[in-house]
């Protein structure tokens, strides 16, 4: 299936989403693994730089990366396979948080072009539908297997050290309360 992107940006997202690593099928007790690329934290930060340069109006990167299956079968897994690097963990849930908006927040040029225009453009149409059937498949694969397990597990492991034991790093991660400013 062809993508609405340029020969060379297609050739360079895919090559982006395979160095980030890839599937293995179950072995023999049934679970499947991830084999994290050597280097996924690269192209999981080109992959945000694709994503932030998107064309607004048609929504291609978006697309790709929908067709090509990259949330259930590169970004989810590395939730699981990768919990222990922080930074990477972090920068993952940024694109599944990207990629996961509702289209209508997603794209605004889109869904304002269909309200505008009497007779819009169907092409307009069906990028939205695209986004809008993705959007589906991304809820379902969070529901299916364990994604929200893994988001919960690493939630939970920054909670493990008492208040007064956690790093700095604990405490303002993942307690924004705490990194509030205190009134005067």
């Amino acid at each position: 299936m062809a993508t609405d992107l340029d020969a060379t940006d297609e050739e360079e997202l895919l090559l982006i989403v395979s160095g980030m690593g890839m599937p293995q099928p179950a072995g023999d007790d049934g679970e499947s693994e991830y084999w994290i690329g050597e280097d996924c934290k690269n192209c999981i930060s080109d992959l945000q730089r694709y994503l932030r340069r998107d064309d607004p109006s048609v929504m291609a990167t978006h697309r790709a990366l929908g067709m090509w299956r990259v949330v259930p079968m590169h970004l989810i897994p590395l939730l699981k396979w990768c919990a222990d690097d922080t930074k990477l963990v972090f920068d993952v849930l940024k694109l599944i948080v990207k990629l996961t908006m509702k289209p209508e927040q997603l794209a605004p040029k889109i869904v304002e072009h269909l309200k505008e225009k009497k007779t819009p453009d169907p092409l307009t149409g069906k990028y939205m539908g695209e986004l809008r059937n993705y959007h589906i498949t991304y809820k379902k694969a969070f529901l299916e297997g364990d994604a929200m397990g893994s988001v919960v597990r690493l939630l939970a492991k920054c909670l493990e050290a008492p208040d007064g034991v956690r790093t700095d790093e604990q405490a303002h991660r993942w307690h924004p309360i705490r990194s509030r400013p205190t009134p005067p």
